[in-house]
């Protein structure tokens, strides 16, 4: 049996989780928060489903006679739908260039609890894992305002969305190291994730009654096709990323995943016909030299 290395699992994170972001703004800002969450929940959840009867894992499901596990499994399921409903509310109100980076660091909260629960880390790896970090934060800093166009109020680190960003961050850091750390282990990367979309909408359903959010109409129409791009490549980001923790390669699973960053501002380049600044070409140029020192 071919084993995917952590390098690989970590990449197609990124790729997915980068255009599951993008689209996500459209999303986000066409249903609202809540709303966006709630149902490209329930489409990752069918997919996960479909991945489960296939491979047989469902027949496996009485072998798991872990109670510490499962217990694990639920806490990281709310700790994950918080995390997502913070990074709704980010991309839905704060500027796609500001939030995405901020959100994609949790990479490196899950690496500091890596590195301090005893993981290791070769001085090669460390160099490459610091320089995807620099990367991703180079490639994501909006440039100076073209000539004519309008100058944001206020400082940027108080702009909008800021703050559910850096909740979304830490929390995500939080729950894919306990993941890695308690649940994959014993339960696998697939049912780990499956348990985290079946108990995300009961969950965000709690949130939403408590805030007096409404979670009806069902979307429709061509920002509907988001949800379901959204759902669909989050849920197979967070599957490369489930299936690549508790292997000793946390750090880079994870710091490698949050390149989705990159990938959200190549694509704002290409369909939104964004430019990039050079400092933003350096970042990406960084990111790719600490891709190769991973890999090495």
């Amino acid at each position: 049996m071919v084993r995917v290395s952590g390098v690989a699992l970590g990449l197609l994170a990124a790729l997915s989780w980068g255009i599951a972001d993008f689209l996500a703004r459209f999303a986000s800002r066409a249903f609202g928060a809540y709303r966006a969450q709630f149902y490209s929940t329930f489409v990752g959840l069918a997919a996960l489903t479909v991945a489960l009867l296939t491979t047989g894992e469902f027949s496996r499901f009485g072998a798991y006679d872990s109670p510490s596990a499962w217990t694990w499994a639920v806490v990281c399921a709310a700790l994950i739908s918080v995390a997502s409903l913070a990074f709704f509310q980010a991309f839905g109100q704060g500027v796609l260039a500001l939030v995405s980076p901020i959100v994609a660091s949790y990479g490196a909260v899950t690496a500091l609890l890596a590195w301090w629960s005893g993981e290791s880390l070769t001085v090669r790896t460390g160099i490459g894992l610091a320089c995807v970090l620099v990367g991703i934060v180079l490639s994501a800093i909006p440039g100076r305002a073209a000539p004519g166009e309008p100058k944001s109020a206020g400082s940027a680190w108080l702009s909008p969305g800021v703050i559910w960003a850096v909740c979304a961050a830490w929390v995500y850091g939080i729950a894919f190291y306990l993941l890695g750390a308690h649940v994959t282990p014993d339960l696998g990367g697939l049912t780990s994730i499956w348990i985290s979309r079946l108990l995300g909408p009961f969950a965000l359903a709690f949130i939403a009654r408590a805030a007096n959010e409404p979670l009806g109409p069902v979307p429709r129409g061509r920002a509907g096709w988001a949800l379901v791009g959204v759902g669909g490549l989050a849920t197979l980001a967070s599957v490369a990323t489930a299936f690549g923790l508790g292997r000793g390669e946390d750090a880079v699973v994870t710091v490698l995943g949050s390149m989705s960053t990159v990938v959200t501002v190549l694509l704002a380049l290409v369909v939104l016909r964004e430019r990039l600044a050079r400092h933003q070409w350096l970042g990406a140029l960084v990111t790719l030299a600490g891709i190769l020192l991973v890999e090495g």
